[in-house]
């Protein structure tokens, strides 16, 4: 009779272990549960991403526009690729994001993002919070059909080339509108555009198969001439940018060259397919760059059509790295996998028991 005693603690202990099994289980399916709800939709989104463009702070950070079907974003990385932070949310609403085609960075910090759906531009202070947004549909001031490229000038003053009306417009960081470069009479899909330091404006027109050269107060200036260079020939230019040295660059997708000018149009040198631009030629196809940024060290921030990733190559057209843009953030794809090893042990114990 004395074991009695004993079989019901065993079994009162039992039955408590088995209890706080099932708590434990059912605690690690609700944080699995969570993390597949949380997300499912970005994980779904990284199948089908596409990274839009890239910009340079004076800092050296890189930040990318990427769309997908959940997702419109600006993500921050180091200048060698490690994830900092991303901000912005996918919608129609005030300070979301529908489709961001172009991005740049003022120089406090400001990001401003041209949304080519909803025909807007949108600022973001330093910390990523939304300030204000200008624009709307239409050909009139201040009004976007296609604003497909972002520029800023020293003063912070922002400058947006509406490709599918032919002109480039003048604003201040407030959305206030100063002035147009001019209109179809001169300029035909204009795709890129990139600011001196004395506030000249190098303008990437496409449509005519030229880079045009304007002064501060936007007047068309005739002083600058294209290289005449086989190796500098303009055939087909859709991004253009400037380093801190006042040297030029150019992606000219006829050619899939990178070419760089000197400020009087001269060649100089260019990245072709022999640095293997984007990773893959696609088959033997042309690539296609995206989004093109350079920071004060001369080293080139490329993204692609064909993928989302980010490629850094250096003066010489060197790769020197190479990241995707982030899905799935590393530290819930740890915490998943933990909770479903988790409750698979659970499971196992309490059929044991």
């Amino acid at each position: 009779m004395a074991t009695i005693p004993n079989r019901r603690i065993a079994n009162n202990s039992g039955k408590h272990l088995i209890s706080t099994l099932y708590l434990l289980l059912l605690l690690s399916l609700l944080i699995t549960a969570s993390l597949l709800v949380s997300f499912s939709s970005t994980l779904i989104d990284q199948l089908g991403i596409i990274v839009t463009n890239v910009a340079v702070d004076a800092k050296g950070n890189v930040y990318v526009t990427a769309i997908a079907a959940h997702t419109a974003t600006v993500q921050e990385f180091d200048s060698q690729g490690h994830y900092l932070r991303q901000f912005g949310v996918k919608g129609q609403g005030e300070g979301q994001i529908e489709y961001p085609q172009a991005i740049k960075v003022d120089s406090t910090g400001n990001t401003y993002v041209a949304d080519n759906s909803k025909r807007i531009i949108l600022k973001f202070d330093s910390s990523g919070k939304f300030l204000l947004s200008w624009g709307k549909y239409g050909q009139g001031i201040a009004e976007f059909e296609s604003p497909g490229s972002l520029a800023i000038d020293k003063e912070d003053n922002v400058y947006v080339a509406d490709n599918a009306v032919s002109r480039v417009q003048k604003f201040d960081g407030s959305g206030h509108y100063l002035s147009s470069l001019n209109n179809e009479t001169v300029l035909k899909w204009p795709s890129d555009l990139t600011i001196a330091e004395d506030n000249s404006i190098f303008v990437a027109d496409s449509g005519n198969n030229r880079i045009l050269k304007f002064g501060g107060d936007g007047r068309l200036l005739p002083d600058w001439k294209q290289s005449s260079s086989n190796n500098g020939e303009i055939i087909s230019p859709v991004r253009i940018a400037m380093d801190y040295y006042g040297f030029i660059y150019f992606f000219d997708r006829y050619s899939s060259r990178i070419v760089k000018l000197d400020r009087y149009g001269q060649f100089i040198s260019n990245f072709s397919n022999d640095v293997r631009l984007g990773g893959t030629l696609n088959e033997g196809n042309a690539i296609e760059i995206h989004g093109m940024a350079v920071d004060r060290n001369g080293n080139f921030f490329l993204t692609f059509l064909n993928n989302n990733q980010i490629q850094k190559i250096d003066a010489n057209g060197k790769t020197v790295a190479t990241w995707s843009y982030e899905g799935v953030p590393f530290w819930a794809i740890i915490a998943f996998a933990i909770s479903v090893v988790a409750s698979v042990i659970l499971v196992v114990l309490i059929l044991r028991i």
